[in-house]
């Protein structure tokens, strides 16, 4: 095949058995659905891009059958969405035609021309009926060297990247080695509606329930009161924030992840003088095994609360390690009865709901391995990777339907010592919830706490009169 001019596409037909099938949006999709629909509807910010190499000689077909392969494996990526009479609704198709535009590389070379095709795909809203997913393969030559794709948050959620950058990959690579599928959407919102499913989700919204009545009303209440935010963003890069959370994982045996929760937790309180904090924490709940690699909009929110006591941080740490997988485990709910739950307990406590506190990890989409073991390393590395923390205003600037703290964890690694240790972080907060500080302010406090505490021992109270002691930044 010639190499492809600039602007050609592809017209790839997919086809499976069966009519359309209708039926009632899973609770991830609702929470999703929901969300979008309370965005302006120019929005684009929730469109993910999936961007996988294809190995070198791969013909543009071999790459366009890929594509087709995976849209046919996964219902979630030929489903339209729509708000019924008896509420919100998914339509699988049984097949259709993708359209998989050519994007030549030329001097710009693959990688770069790739990342500019994604931001062209993300960058116009996705249509009610238009499928979830936009492809494009960008091509070396007459070979195809990136499979782009471009897909609705409605039809995936970051987990979902990461499944589908995998059997993308091998579909590049070796179709037959695919592994079974896993359940489908369709699936879920079946088990959803059964008897099983309706227990988990009394007992799910009793936990809230009783957090919701315990929480102080700083942690609840929105401070906009009709009017604007006074938000700002900020990120933080920072080699030494990773290295410090590694340790207190290690030590603790919690996650990175987790050991970022608790920090986040503890300033919380102290910022606001309050005895508890609690975070609204997105979790992919696929604690099943047949649900382990379903891809489609699984998201639900865990509520992570951790009370202040006299201790030392590390007990602190493992009791927010407790508190979080509590959390996770009240994950399976329908999300219009929680917010409905909200809107009346906040009435009965005379609050004014909706300024919740949010943490988002958001590695999973980006190729990481969130989970895997950290390095070992030293109090004399953590200290020298201090003075590689960079603080930046990010071009991000979209709102967060019911938040006033907005923590974005994108990257969080110490794969192999000191010099690749790295962690970014994206931080949206209300001043007015912070005591009058900025974003930039507490990012650095979330550094010096655990930068601090990683390897001395020291108790919350300690702590706290030290964050007194602090002088805040203009921010």
């Amino acid at each position: 095949m010639n190499r492809p001019p600039a602007g050609d596409t592809l017209a790839i037909g997919f086809g499976t058995d069966g009519p359309p099938v209708t039926a009632a949006m899973t609770w991830g999709q609702v929470a999703i659905w929901d969300v979008l629909r309370w965005l302006p509807p120019e929005d684009t910010s929730t469109n993910l891009v999936l961007a996988v190499p294809a190995p070198s000689g791969t013909a543009v077909g071999r790459a366009a059958t890929a594509v087709r392969l995976l849209v046919e494996r996964h219902d979630s990526l030929r489903t339209l969405f729509s708000e019924g009479p008896r509420g919100p609704l998914q339509t699988v198709l049984p097949g259709g035609t993708l359209p998989v535009r050519l994007h030549p590389a030329g001097a710009a070379g693959p990688r770069d021309t790739a990342e500019e095709v994604g931001r062209q795909l993300r960058s116009t809203p996705f249509a009610a009926a238009e499928p979830p997913v936009r492809a494009a393969v960008v091509t070396d030559g007459p070979d195809a060297a990136v499979v782009v794709l471009c897909l609705s948050h409605l039809a995936i959620d970051g987990w979902s990247l990461s499944i589908l950058r995998a059997d993308l990959a091998q579909l590049l690579t070796d179709p037959p080695g695919l592994a079974p599928r896993a359940q489908q959407p369709l699936e879920r919102a079946g088990y959803e509606a059964s008897e099983p499913a309706r227990r988990s989700e009394q007992r799910a919204l009793l936990f809230w329930e009783r957090a919701l009545r315990e929480l102080p009303a700083a942690m609840v209440e929105d401070l906009r009161d009709g009017g604007p935010s006074d938000r700002q963003w900020s990120r933080l890069s920072s080699p030494a924030l990773a290295l410090a959370a590694a340790e207190h994982a290690r030590r603790a045996r919690l996650s990175p992840s987790v050991v970022l929760q608790a920090g986040t937790l503890l300033l919380l309180a102290l910022y606001t003088g309050e005895p508890s904090a609690a975070l609204r924490t997105i979790v992919a709940t696929r604690f099943r095994p047949e649900n382990q690699a379903l891809v489609g909009a699984f998201n639900q929110n865990a509520l992570v609360r951790a009370e202040l006591r006299e201790e030392t941080f590390d007990a602190f740490l493992r009791r927010v390690g407790g508190a979080a997988a509590t959390g996770y485990r009240h994950t399976e709910y329908e999300p219009r009865a929680l917010e409905e739950l909200i809107e009346r307990i906040g009435t009965e406590r005379g609050l004014r709901t909706g300024g919740f506190c949010f943490f988002n990890d958001v590695r999973f989409g980006s190729g990481q391995q969130p989970l895997g073991a950290p390095a070992a390393g030293s109090p004399e590395a953590l200290a020298g990777a201090l003075d590689r923390t960079e603080l930046s205003d990010p071009e991000w600037d979209f709102d967060q339907k019911g938040a006033k703290f907005f923590l974005f964890l994108q990257e969080l690694e110490a794969p192999a010592g000191p010099d690749s240790a790295r962690s970014v972080i994206t931080l949206c907060a209300d001043r007015r919830f912070l005591a009058g500080r900025g974003s930039a302010v507490f990012l650095r406090d979330l550094e010096w706490l655990l930068a601090g505490t990683a390897y001395a021992e020291t108790t919350v109270g300690a702590l706290a009169a030290a964050l007194r002691g602090r002088v805040p930044a203009a921010g």
